[in-house]
């Protein structure tokens, strides 16, 4: 039987997703597997469950993953905000992810609430968990790079840019974004992170 579980999704992220541009997201896993005194295993005791696997081997761990199963479905908390406006006479939802909404009186202050206080009854945007693996993070590939919705983007001299040259460019943005999440040198880190593929459900 599936199951319903939030997720959080940031202003840029969340704009990736309603245009199409986001599929997969990465998280860590907690707590990080570590390996074992003779150098040759991987040992992972997680709440759920515990494993072990070689360093040549890919562990498949997705009956583990906290954030869902295949099937399963993620509901999306975001920065919002719940206003009234007296044009209509009425309370709206609005997400910091659309901006300000033009119909506001200038110069009037919207009270953002943080996505992780998100009611369900708020969240406009449901996935469906397509496919779950386990992976260390700088293993991703270009392709996975641009499905989670990050912008190209090469290193050029004193600075970054979004031409497209090649396939390493969807890495360097991806690596960039996970650092703007995560702080300064957690790309190097390389943790082991749970890869969630998703499609987005059409909903009311």
């Amino acid at each position: 039987m599936s199951k319903e579980r939030p997720v959080l999704f940031s202003a840029p992220m969340i704009r990736a997703i309603l245009e199409g541009r986001k599929t997969v997201t990465r998280r860590i896993v907690k707590p990080q597997p570590y390996l074992a005194d003779n150098g040759e295993h991987w040992i992972w005791d997680g709440k759920k469950c515990a494993a072990m696997w070689a360093v040549t081997e890919t562990p498949n761990l997705s009956d583990c993953c906290p954030h869902g199963q295949a099937g399963d479905r993620l509901w999306v908390r975001e920065t919002f905000a719940h206003i009234w406006t007296d044009k209509e006479r009425d309370w709206h939802c609005v997400y910091v992810a659309d901006g300000i909404p033009e119909y506001l009186p200038k110069g009037e202050v919207i009270k953002w609430t943080p996505s992780i206080h998100m009611p369900r009854a708020y969240s406009r945007l449901t996935l469906e968990v397509v496919s779950v693996r386990v992976e260390r993070l700088q293993q991703i590939s270009a392709k996975d790079a641009k499905a989670e919705g990050c912008e190209y983007r090469i290193q050029c001299g004193n600075g970054m840019t979004t031409q497209e040259h090649d396939g390493t460019g969807w890495i360097d943005g991806y690596r960039q974004l996970w650092e703007t999440l995560h702080g300064p040198g957690s790309w190097e880190l390389s943790p082991w992170v749970w890869v969630i593929e998703f499609r987005r459900i059409e909903q009311p």
